[in-house]
């Protein structure tokens, strides 16, 4: 378990050693520095000891990963996004990420740009074959849903009725950002949209057209299905990634050490 621990603590240097290697094919001189490696702190060889079983072993590795996943998504090899820290703990996007397969791309909650005009959008999943475009109901867990024509849909909390924003709402904005960069590029991808409901029931009420409504009694089935797609990834599941990520927001800066290598070689 020890040495398990330590092979632990030295995985979250891997992606600096791997840049610097490229940095010194590239300029033939090492710019970022290594960073020594270390045994893991105290509170992960406790955390390491209290695993009792084989699922809170893949559970807590799944976690383990997770920061490091984040960290690659947001950043390339010459730049690096800081995303806010409340990213990592946010539970839709945990799911998302340790429960889909790798042949899906998330795109979570970007900020599209569409006529130089920002414009907050909801989660897409780009599929081999299909983009999902999803929005979570976030409300108690067991809350019962009643889907309708309206801007507002009926919940039952505990007993209590109440409104709720209609879902639908940010779907269709989400699928006007879709639209527009398929359409400027003359891509060809269907796409469905998904109001996901772990935790809840959602009745049979309204329903339209291209939405499938996903509720804790379709959500194991819906899983499962990405699981069994056994798909590497496609050009054109690519070449949409690329276009619709062109269209969003992205605050980024270049790395200390691309600066020291740029400024390096200009001299």
């Amino acid at each position: 378990m020890g040495e398990t621990a330590k092979k632990l603590g030295t995985a979250d240097h891997f992606l600096e050693d791997q840049m610097a290697e490229v940095e010194k094919k590239i300029t033939g001189k090492l710019f970022f520095r290594k960073r020594k490696k270390e045994d893991p702190p105290q509170e992960k060889l406790e955390t390491w000891l209290h695993i009792e079983s084989e699922g809170e072993l893949k559970q807590h590795f799944l976690n383990e990963l997770l920061s490091f996943q984040l960290k690659w998504a947001s950043s390339t090899l010459q730049a690096t996004s800081f995303y806010d820290p409340c990213v990592e703990g946010n539970e839709h996007l945990k799911l998302l990420l340790q429960r889909i397969p790798d042949h899906y791309l998330v795109l979570f909650k970007p900020v599209a740009i569409l006529n130089d005009v920002p414009l907050q959008v909801e989660i897409l999943i780009l599929g081999p074959h299909e983009i999902e475009l999803i929005t979570f109901i976030d409300e108690k867990k067991h809350t019962i849903v009643y889907p309708t024509k309206e801007n507002y849909w009926k919940i039952d909390t505990v007993g209590q009725r109440r409104s709720m924003v209609s879902p639908l709402v940010m779907l269709k904005r989400t699928e006007t950002y879709l639209r527009s960069v398929l359409n400027s590029y003359n891509l060809n991808y269907s796409y469905k949209k998904i109001v996901l409901g772990p935790n809840h029931r959602i009745q049979k009420g309204y329903h339209p057209y291209s939405t499938d409504y996903i509720d804790v009694n379709t959500f194991e089935e819906w899983l499962h299905s990405k699981r069994k797609l056994s798909l590497p990834l496609k050009h054109q599941q690519l070449k949409v990634a690329e276009k619709l990520l062109y269209h969003t927001k992205t605050n980024a800066v270049n790395r200390m050490e691309w600066e020291t290598a740029l400024n390096f070689n200009e001299k």
